[in-house]
């Protein structure tokens, strides 16, 4: 089975993106010296989120085989953890995206069936096990709500970010985590109460300074780039980029910010027959396209898409997803930013032609993580590279 041409709401961007420049060694605490990776695949199901605690070794890794899955990583070896599935059994429980701030400390969101509607789906490590937290459900009791991105900086605040159905449409849906519980902050909807709305990633640089990306749509507009920033007080609609204009799609899936004057969007449009990577810049003033690669990967009328972003610096900076040819063929897209430009680097594909990549997460220009899956044709299998400050492996 190929893998198809899909628009994964899994903002996998590091749901903490910004984590990767927010998680730092305790005071005094010295750097720890950390062993390679074993490079043993994990285990089957899709991997949708990934998060880095780069003072102590330790990566997460969420997603789902029908049952939440849940990965950690602390030295050398993946190994699963058992995670809440408040679906049964016999319901779909996924968890979407991961952020920790601390090795007692990490949050991942998603969303469970629990046999009448999609309900958001909360839960938190706090370094011996995964327990569920409350979370508000706006969608009621018959409609959609779920959660695809989640960044956190400290133990009282955390953002989560998704979407829920009003009965007729998908409207947007931020969460906020004070410490204490987790109740819905008030967030634009620029489409309307007739169209949808989406958020799908969402980074945190300060309890005042936060950003989350998705996309709209309008009754004159395909849908269009949304970009969405907390002030301190509450959450405003900036104006992005839609290369592809009003009459073709352009959306986005992943954000990381590392400072005021630094962040980055990154989703894809439709304006060339197919899909084209779509990145976009914050220099503390205003959102702006950047050149990415496309013509050296499927090119167009193929598809080009990116799914998440990561970032530690202004020279240091991740972007992936997958490209696709003429025959439907997927392939693992790696993009890296050196200050200057966007370049294509090599990276795995087990299967050849049904790999896809859909989170990252760095810990320093030397070391990085990629997570997705592929297709064998005997179901999905997770799939994890890492980047050891030379080449991708899996």
């Amino acid at each position: 089975m190929r893998f198809a041409v899909v628009s994964l709401m899994v903002a996998a961007s590091f749901a903490g993106t910004s984590l990767a420049g927010a998680a730092i060694s305790p005071a005094g605490a010295s750097a720890p010296q950390c062993q390679p990776w074993n490079g043993v695949e994990p285990t089957s199901g899709l991997l949708t989120g990934v998060a880095v605690l780069p003072s102590s070794c330790e990566e997460w890794a969420v997603g789902s085989i029908r049952q939440t899955l849940a990965l950690h990583l602390y030295g050398r070896a993946w190994t699963q953890v058992p995670s809440p599935d408040p679906g049964g059994p016999s319901r779909t429980n996924s968890l979407n995206g991961v952020a920790s701030v601390a090795t007692d400390n990490a949050w991942a969101v998603g969303n469970y069936d629990n046999g009448t509607a999609s309900r958001t789906l909360i839960v938190h490590w706090d370094g011996a096990t995964w327990t569920r937290a409350r979370s508000p459900n706006p969608g009621g009791p018959t409609h959609f709500s779920g959660l695809f991105g989640v960044a956190a900086t400290s133990a009282h605040n955390a953002w989560a970010v998704g979407n829920y159905s009003n009965g007729k449409v998908r409207q947007t849906l931020i969460l906020r985590w004070n410490g204490q519980s987790w109740s819905q902050v008030r967030s634009p909807n620029p489409g309307g109460p007739r169209h949808d709305n989406k958020l799908t990633s969402v980074a945190v640089i300060s309890a005042r300074d936060a950003w989350a990306v998705g996309y709209y749509q309008t009754a004159r507009a395909f849908r269009q780039t949304l970009i969405l920033h907390w002030d301190g007080r509450t959450w405003k609609q900036l104006a992005s980029p839609d290369p592809g204009g009003p009459s073709h799609g352009n959306l986005l899936f992943g954000v990381a910010a590392t400072s005021a004057r630094n962040a980055w969007a990154v989703g894809y449009d439709t304006a060339h027959s197919g899909a084209t990577t779509l990145v976009l810049h914050w220099n503390g003033r205003s959102w702006t396209r950047v050149p990415s690669p496309n013509r050296l990967l499927g090119g167009p009328p193929h598809i080009n898409q990116l799914q998440a972003v990561a970032a530690t610096s202004t020279g240091n900076a991740w972007a992936v997803g997958y490209y696709q040819i003429s025959g439907g063929e997927s392939f693992t897209l790696t993009l890296r930013w050196n200050g200057t430009t966007w370049t294509r680097v090599r990276s795995p594909n087990p299967v050849g032609d049904n790999d896809f990549l859909v989170g990252v997460a760095v810990a320093s220009a030397s070391s990085a993580w990629a997570i997705g899956g592929y297709n064998a044709g005997t179901g999905e299998q997770g799939l994890i590279l890492h980047w050891d400050g030379t080449s991708w492996r899996s």
